[in-house]
């Protein structure tokens, strides 16, 4: 408003704007509506007719008479603009629902403004008669709105040379400069207290912080816990099968291949029977590290069974898949076995499956255990694929 009594206009719409979006945010359609009315009033000021006249419509849908200010200079806005650009039967219409409203308000100064613009309308229109019976009241409203600023100007000047009046005044801020030191002398009492108070609740926060930090750490050491094969540290059966559904799931949005391998160790009980659980359990944990070592950051191994392991590989078709199962078998095959037990020779039989038009992970699972089985029947330490 500031702006606008300036005639910064720009300026005062730019703030206007800001607010009118406030009100949107907040569904308040009058208030946005309001926001819209001074907008096409400064855009009238600064000639930009299409965009005030555009403005003031979009108001009109939501302000009705009974919102008093906003309806009357609503109207006179419209008239305005429907006067400028030579609607003048329009701008007749919306000039006499604005006085109207002005009249029912008792607003002198918004009725002034009516009364001008009225005439000027009913000039346009040659309708002389009413232009000079509307110029007349204009000429009497603006008479006696002088009159009564002239009249509010003089008790003003009268109040501020009434002595009496000034000593009161100024007993008044001797008083209120009394009290402003005993403020100052709390504050500087208080300020201790201030100091004190930050200082304890800066405590209490970095106490909630490390807390909710340590529950934050307990909870994701259980989520790992719960997802995570104890002995071989590779996902567990349920976060495997979790994050294959999750990859067959990208595979037919997106028509990229997926493979899977699953694998487990050959005569891997009679190794348990022969040489004990404790250097099972090392086989397992190298199994498990060979074959993470051989993947990409992409893919995913799991253990899901005791011996049973299974390969997630995303963006891999069956061929690629074969012969990444082909060189698994071989590097195990290959390895030294006797730095776990002297005479250790241990190695593994393969299935792979790819994706075709399985909906669940279930089917293609199916596919590679069958696939699986025929690498035992075929000998073992060998790859098969359906």
């Amino acid at each position: 408003m500031s702006f606008e009594e300036l005639g910064r206009y720009q300026e005062a719409n730019d703030r206007y704007q800001k607010a009118r979006e406030f009100w949107l945010k907040e569904n308040e359609l009058i208030a946005a509506a309001d926001m819209a009315v001074s907008i096409g009033g400064n855009f009238i000021n600064l000639n930009r007719l299409d965009q005030a006249k555009t403005m003031l419509e979009q108001a009109q849908k939501h302000i009705t008479p009974d919102i008093a200010s906003s309806y009357s200079y609503m109207n006179l806005y419209l008239a305005k603009v429907h006067h400028k650009l030579g609607n003048h039967s329009q701008a007749l219409e919306y000039i006499i629902n604005a006085e109207k409203a002005f009249n029912d308000h008792h607003n002198a100064r918004g009725l002034n403004l009516v009364l001008q613009l009225k005439s000027q309308i009913y000039q346009a229109l040659e309708q002389w008669s009413d232009a000079y019976h509307s110029l007349s009241a204009y000429v009497e409203a603006h008479d006696a709105l002088d009159k009564k600023t002239m009249s509010d100007r003089n008790s003003e000047m009268q109040a501020r040379f009434n002595t009496d009046k000034i000593q009161s005044e100024n007993s008044i801020l001797v008083q209120r400069d009394k009290d402003k030191e005993q403020q100052l002398q709390m504050m500087k009492r208080n300020e201790q207290m201030q100091i004190i108070i930050i200082v304890l609740v800066a405590i209490i926060l970095a106490i909630v912080s490390v807390f909710a930090y340590k529950q934050l750490m307990r909870k994701q050491q259980f989520k790992f816990l719960a997802l995570t094969d104890e002995l071989t540290k590779l996902s567990n059966r349920r976060d495997t099968y979790a994050q294959g559904q999750h990859f067959l799931k990208a595979a037919q949005q997106s028509a990229k291949p997926f493979s899977i391998i699953s694998f487990d160790a050959d005569h891997f009980k009679k190794v348990n029977d022969n040489l004990g659980h404790e250097i099972g359990d090392k086989v397992l944990i190298k199994l498990a590290s060979i074959c993470s070592s051989m993947m990409r950051e992409t893919d995913v191994v799991g253990r899901v069974g005791g011996e049973e392991f299974l390969v997630l590989l995303p963006n891999i078709d069956k061929t690629k898949a074969i012969e990444i199962a082909n060189r698994l078998i071989d590097t195990i095959a290959n390895y030294d076995w006797s730095q776990i037990s002297p005479h250790l020779h241990q190695t593994i039989s393969a299935g792979v499956a790819s994706y075709s038009n399985e909906t669940e992970l279930s089917p293609l699972l199916l596919k590679a255990d069958k696939a699986l089985y025929s690498a035992k029947a075929a000998g073992r330490n060998c790859v098969k694929a359906e």
